[in-house]
């Protein structure tokens, strides 16, 4: 009922926000890609837009919005910080991206770029780009003037990195989408190859005090997959979200349908065993929901939210037929 604040950010021309995080002392964190060269990055870590016509901006703001407690660019001569190619599936998937907090407020960040020239730390576990699209995951201090460490994460193909999040046991957790079939996989993870078809899933577990990772899997069908979020629960299991054109078979007593287009599924801490696995739609082997948000809460309880419409590029992505429990507030769609 009271609005407690409101304010823009940005500079003279697009910015768009992907993620929101507020850290222990209420401040607010904002990571996004801006146009801008004018963005409000005057005491960060980087504060000269770097080109390529977008570029990777964190904002920091104080738990009252009046006061810009910090901001950066982050980038190269390319465009960073866009989803573009056979990972742009779904309308506006331009835009993706995490920021996450530990109790310290130091900023991880899952990302991605087309520059071969972004700054990398010294002795990350990936120095060099891959080609084209790469993943990027980086760490900066509470202040945004520090960049603690920062990696590629990508081979021959395009790959993106869409979300990341803390275990308790201290490990940081990365999710996305590829379709390189090379990515060099660390461990005995639960799929140690491509799955094949347009994209896979992807999940990486990394140390957070250097970017190093610890163990990698793929998750993916013959056909299209992506693993668009990621949060760990009380146990440290990793629950994932994401959309399959591919055949997936649920694990036993799980709601939903065999082979439909939105999965949901959890895996161990150690990233080798799959745990629990889902889907769910009214329409088999088809993405209807574009994923919006995913969590899981104290109680294990698993949360998504998503949007479907017939817009291009996946035109098929309707809410039509999508099961609703009987005291639901909207009970009909119109696709």
């Amino acid at each position: 009922k009271q609005l407690l604040y409101a304010t823009y950010i940005g500079g003279n021309n697009d910015e768009y926000p992907h993620s929101l995080v507020v850290d222990r002392s209420g401040n607010l964190f904002v990571l996004g890609t801006t146009a801008s060269q004018n963005f409000p990055a005057k005491d960060g870590y980087d504060t000269t837009f770097n080109g390529g016509n977008f570029d990777i901006f964190v904002f920091k703001l104080s738990p009252d919005g009046a006061t810009r407690l910090g901001g950066t660019f982050y980038g190269g001569s390319a465009r960073d910080g866009l989803v573009a190619g056979a990972l742009r599936h779904n309308y506006a998937d331009d835009f993706r991206g995490d920021i996450y907090t530990d109790d310290t407020g130091t900023v991880y960040i899952a990302t991605c770029t087309q520059s071969n020239n972004v700054p990398i730390t010294a002795g990350a576990f990936q120095s060099a780009s891959g080609g084209g699209l790469d993943a990027l995951v980086l760490s900066f201090d509470s202040s945004l003037q520090r960049l603690r460490w920062s990696t590629y994460i990508g081979r021959s193909g395009s790959d993106a990195a869409y979300s990341v999040k803390l275990d308790s046991k201290g490990k940081l957790w990365v999710a996305g989408g590829t379709t390189s079939n090379n990515l060099n996989m660390v461990g005995s993870g639960y799929q140690t190859g491509y799955g094949g078809g347009t994209a896979d899933g992807w999940i990486a577990c990394m140390r957070p005090d250097s970017g190093q990772v610890i163990k990698t899997s793929y998750f993916g069908t013959s056909d299209y997959d992506q693993v668009y979020f990621l949060d760990t629960d009380v146990d440290d299991q990793s629950d994932a979200m994401g959309q399959t054109r591919g055949a997936m078979t649920r694990t036993p007593g799980t709601f939903g349908q065999n082979n439909m287009g939105q999965f949901i599924c959890r895996f161990n801490n150690a990233l080798d065993t799959l745990q629990l696995l889902t889907t769910f739609g009214s329409v088999a082997r088809t993405a209807q929901l574009c994923p919006s948000a995913f969590m899981v809460d104290y109680c294990y309880n698993i949360y998504v939210s998503g949007w479907g419409s017939n817009i291009p590029p996946n035109s098929q992505s309707t809410t039509s037929g999508l099961i609703v429990t009987p005291n639901a507030l909207q009970s009909t769609t119109d696709g």
